[in-house]
C-alpha cells in the first residue's frame, strides 16, 4: 500500500505495474522515494534560509552598560509563510524533476533491440541535454540555496561582525547613553556620600560633640597662603643664589690667576734648585727632571752656584707674596658666601615664621567658628536634620527612576536622524560575509567551506536526475509504455469512431480493473486482519 503511493509520487502507472518484472517495481519504487527525499531536502533547506531574517536586534542593558544582541521569536504568521513559501519552492523543483523522470521513460532504448549508429548518437545526445540543462539549473540552484545556508551556518560570526558595524556607525550615540549611566551612578554615589557625612554629624550633635565643620573655602585659603610664601622664599633664594654667584665671579677668576702665578713662579724655583745642586755636585752635561745641565764638572759651589742661590731666594719672596694675595682673597670668597648663607636661613626663618603665623590664624579662626557652632548647635541640628531628610528623598527619587530615566533618554536618542538602527535581513547579512571572506585570519577557510556546500547541494539536487537518466537499468515499464503511447498516437490519428469508442471502451475497462484491483487488496488485507483477530481470541481462551 505504502509502495503503491510512493509509486504515485513518482507518477509510475499502477496498470502496467501489474504486469511488469518485480525489479520494475523495485525500481519505481526507489524513483518515488529519491523524489520524495529530494522535497523533504530541499523544503528543509529553504525553511532553514528564509526563516531567520530580521530575527535579532540590538538593546542597551543599563545595569552593565553594555550592548546586547537579543533575537525575537517569531509569530505564527512568520511561522506559516515561511512554511507556504518553502513548500512552493520545493514542490516547483519536485514537479520539474518528476516531469524530467516521466519524460525519461520515452528516452529509454528497449532492451536488446538493434538500433543504427545514428539512432544511439540521438538517443545519447538527447539524455545529454537532459543532464546539462538540469546541471545548468542545478548549479544556478545550489547557488542560491547555499548562499543561505552560509548565512545560516555562520549566523554567530555574521551577528558579530553587523553588532560590531552597528556600534562603529553609532558610537557617538551610544557613548551618550554610557555616559549618562555613568553620571546617574555617581550622582546616587555622591549622594550616599553625603548622606552619610550628614548622618555621622547629626550622631555627634545627638552625643552631644559639636563636630569641627571644617568648610573647604577656609582650607583652600590657608593652602594658597601657604603656597604663595613658599613661592616667595623660593622667589628670594634663587635671587640670593643668583646675586651671590656674580659676585663671586671676579673673585674666582682673581684667585686662578694668583694661583697660575704661583704655580709658575714655583716651577721656576724648582728648575733653579735642580741646577744649583747639579753645579754644586759637578755634573757636568745631561738632563734631570726635565731641566737641562751644562756644568764644568767641578765640584763645589761657584760663582754660578751663587747666582742660581739668590735667584731661589728671590723666588720664594715672590711666592710668599702670592700665596699671601691668594690667602686674601680665599679670605674674602669665604666671607661672601658667609654672608649670603645668612640671607638665605634669614629667608627661610621669616618664611617659617609666616607659615607659623598663617596656622596659627587659621586655628584662631577655627576655634572661633566652634565657638560660635557651640552657640548655635541646636539650630545646626535641625538644618542637618533637614537637610538629611532631603537628601535621602533626593537619593529615593534617583534610584527609583533610574532605569525610566535612563530609558526615556535611550529612546529620546535612538529616535534622532542621526541614529542608524540595527538591520538584521538579506543584504546585511551578505555584506557582512564579505567582511568575513575579507578577513585575513579565517577568510581563506571559510570560503574553501563555501565551495564545499555548493558542491554538497549541487550533488544533493542533481544526483536523482542522474542516476534516472544514466544509470537506469532496462526496464519493461518503459516498453510497455513506449507501446501504450504509441497504440494511443496511431488511434488519434486515424480518427474513426469505432477507434475512438474502442480507446474510450479501453480505457473504462482499464479504470474498472484498477478499481477492482484496490477493492481485491483491500478485501484481502480485511480478512487477514480478521483471522488475526480470531486467531489472538481462541489462543486468549485456551490461555484463560
Amino acid at each position: 500500500m505504502w509502495n503503491r503511493w510512493i509509486r504515485r509520487v513518482a507518477a509510475i502507472d499502477e496498470g502496467l505495474m501489474r504486469d511488469v518484472p518485480r525489479y520494475d517495481r523495485i525500481w519505481a519504487t526507489h524513483i518515488g522515494y529519491m523524489l520524495l527525499l529530494t522535497f523533504v531536502i530541499l523544503f528543509g533547506i529553504v525553511y532553514m534560509s528564509i526563516g531567520y531574517f530580521g530575527a535579532s536586534q540590538i538593546v542597551f542593558d543599563a545595569s552593565n552598560n553594555t550592548l546586547l544582541l537579543t533575537s525575537n521569536s517569531k509569530s505564527n504568521a512568520d511561522t506559516i509563510i515561511s512554511i507556504v513559501i518553502a513548500l512552493v519552492i520545493a514542490s516547483m523543483i519536485f514537479m520539474f524533476d518528476r516531469a524530467i523522470y516521466q519524460s525519461d521513460w520515452f528516452a529509454q532504448a528497449p532492451y536488446r533491440i538493434e538500433m543504427s549508429k545514428r539512432e544511439r548518437i540521438g538517443l545519447f545526445l538527447g539524455k545529454l541535454w537532459r543532464v546539462a540543462v538540469r546541471l545548468a539549473i542545478s548549479l544556478g540552484l545550489a547557488f542560491a540555496l547555499s548562499t543561505f545556508v552560509e548565512l545560516y551556518i555562520y549566523e554567530s560570526q555574521l551577528l558579530d561582525t553587523m553588532q560590531k558595524n552597528h556600534l562603529q556607525e553609532n558610537k557617538r550615540i551610544y557613548d551618550a547613553i554610557k555616559q549618562f549611566s555613568v553620571d546617574q551612578k555617581e550622582e546616587i554615589e555622591q549622594t550616599e556620600k553625603e548622606i552619610k557625612e550628614l548622618d555621622e554629624t547629626l550622631q555627634e550633635y545627638q552625643n552631644g560633640r559639636v563636630p569641627t565643620q571644617e568648610s573647604k573655602e577656609s582650607q583652600e585659603q590657608q593652602n594658597q597662603q601657604i603656597a604663595t610664601l613658599q613661592s616667595a622664599l623660593n622667589s628670594n633664594q634663587e635671587s640670593i643664589n643668583h646675586t651671590l654667584q656674580q659676585a663671586l665671579v671676579p673673585l674666582e677668576k682673581q684667585l686662578q690667576k694668583l694661583i697660575d702665578k704661583r704655580d709658575k713662579e714655583q716651577a721656576i724655583y724648582d728648575k733653579k734648585e735642580i741646577e744649583m745642586m747639579c753645579y754644586d755636585a759637578g755634573v757636568a752635561n745631561g738632563k734631570i727632571s726635565g731641566v737641562t745641565i751644562s756644568g764644568t764638572g767641578k765640584i763645589g759651589c761657584g760663582k754660578i752656584c751663587k747666582i742660581h742661590k739668590k735667584a731661589m731666594a728671590q723666588s720664594k719672596k715672590k711666592i710668599a707674596l702670592i700665596q699671601k694675595d691668594i690667602s686674601i682673597v680665599q679670605s674674602d670668597i669665604f666671607l661672601l658666601k658667609s654672608k649670603y648663607r645668612t640671607m638665605l636661613l634669614d629667608a627661610e626663618d621669616s618664611y617659617k615664621a609666616q607659615k607659623t603665623q598663617a596656622v596659627k590664624s587659621y586655628q584662631e579662626d577655627q576655634a572661633l567658628k566652634r565657638a560660635t557652632e557651640l552657640k548655635n548647635a541646636q539650630k545646626n541640628q535641625e538644618k542637618i536634620k533637614t537637610k538629611l531628610d532631603e537628601q535621602q528623598a533626593k537619593l529615593h527619587n534617583l534610584q527609583t527612576n533610574q532605569k525610566r530615566l535612563l530609558s526615556e533618554y535611550t529612546q529620546r536618542v535612538t529616535s534622532s536622524p542621526a541614529f542608524i538602527r540595527f538591520r538584521d535581513g538579506p543584504v546585511t547579512r551578505l555584506l557582512a560575509l564579505d567582511d568575513l571572506y575579507a578577513d585575513s585570519t579565517h577568510g581563506d577557510k571559510m570560503f574553501e567551506f563555501s565551495i564545499i556546500i555548493k558542491i554538497f547541494l549541487m550533488f544533493l539536487e542533481v544526483v536523482p536526475v542522474l542516476v534516472k537518466v544514466l544509470f537506469s537499468p532496462p526496464s519493461v515499464y518503459a516498453v510497455m509504455l513506449q507501446q501504450q503511447a504509441d497504440q494511443g498516437v496511431k488511434r488519434a490519428y486515424d480518427g474513426d469512431a469505432e477507434t475512438l469508442e474502442e480507446i474510450e471502451r479501453q480505457m473504462e475497462l482499464e479504470e474498472r480493473r484498477r478499481e477492482l484491483y484496490e477493492l481485491r487488496n483491500k478485501r484481502v488485507f480485511e480478512e487477514s486482519v480478521s483471522r488475526e483477530y480470531k486467531h489472538n481470541k481462541s489462543d486468549y481462551a485456551k490461555s484463560a
